[in-house]
């Protein structure tokens, strides 16, 4: 018996004629096994193939995340860097103005800040002069706000003049203003002329520094960050 193939998809001459012998049809099926095999595995993927894609994947997500995370904390550095400055221009204007929560009127009002500690370096103050000498002191005069900065991130340095000058390291400093104009006084005294320069650090960002600066002659505020290779 024969039969006649008009289609050579499975390699066989058109119009072939083959015999239905046990040795013929045998050899067909193991044929079309074959070509049915190699259609299907040039149709997807093996395994392997499948790994390797998944570690792409999983490395370019964890990358990702990474400066995700990275440009979240800078941000958060960034912010508590600005706060700093908006609390020292509330100072000045309450100095004006006075506080809606205060009873008395024509006080001034300053920020205080103290690197002499792990534990102070984290915080600063927002007090008013009851006293009247132009600094803080504590226990006399009220704070009105105790702001902690963000985790890891720290007052570094208090610089009264040039950064680049360590005779100008200040461990503290009481940044005050009183009214009506308002008068600047750093650390007691009055009308300073040198430019006020703090300095901030956070621990995983080593190689950022947050500054801010106020400058008396001008009473200007700025701040941002700045790349430094340590921080002081």
């Amino acid at each position: 018996m024969t039969v006649n193939f008009s289609n050579n998809k499975f390699g066989f001459t058109q119009h072939q004629k083959i015999g239905f012998t046990p040795t013929s049809s045998r050899k067909i099926i193991l044929d079309l096994r074959l070509r049915l095999k190699q259609l299907g595995h040039g149709a997807g993927f093996t395994l392997i193939e499948i790994l390797i894609v998944m570690i792409i994947l999983v490395v370019l997500l964890s990358t990702v995340l990474s400066n995700f995370r990275l440009g979240e904390r800078v941000d958060e550095y960034r912010s508590s860097v600005q706060f700093v400055a908006s609390e020292i221009r509330k100072a000045q204007n309450s100095a004006l103005v006075g506080l809606a929560d205060s009873d008395s009127l024509g006080n001034s009002y300053g920020i205080y800040f103290d690197t002499t500690s792990s534990t102070t370096q984290t915080k600063y103050l927002f007090f008013e002069d009851n006293d009247h000498n132009s600094k803080y002191s504590s226990g006399t005069d009220r704070v009105v706000e105790t702001i902690n900065l963000p985790p890891e991130v720290m007052v570094g340095r208090i610089f009264i003049g040039p950064t680049n000058d360590v005779s100008n390291v200040s461990t503290t400093l009481n940044l005050l203003f009183s009214p009506p104009k308002p008068t600047d006084y750093v650390n007691t005294i009055a009308n300073e002329k040198r430019l006020i320069s703090l300095i901030f650090c956070r621990q995983s960002l080593s190689g950022k520094l947050g500054l801010v600066t106020f400058n008396p002659i001008t009473s200007q505020v700025s701040s941002g960050l700045q790349d430094s290779a340590t921080c002081p």
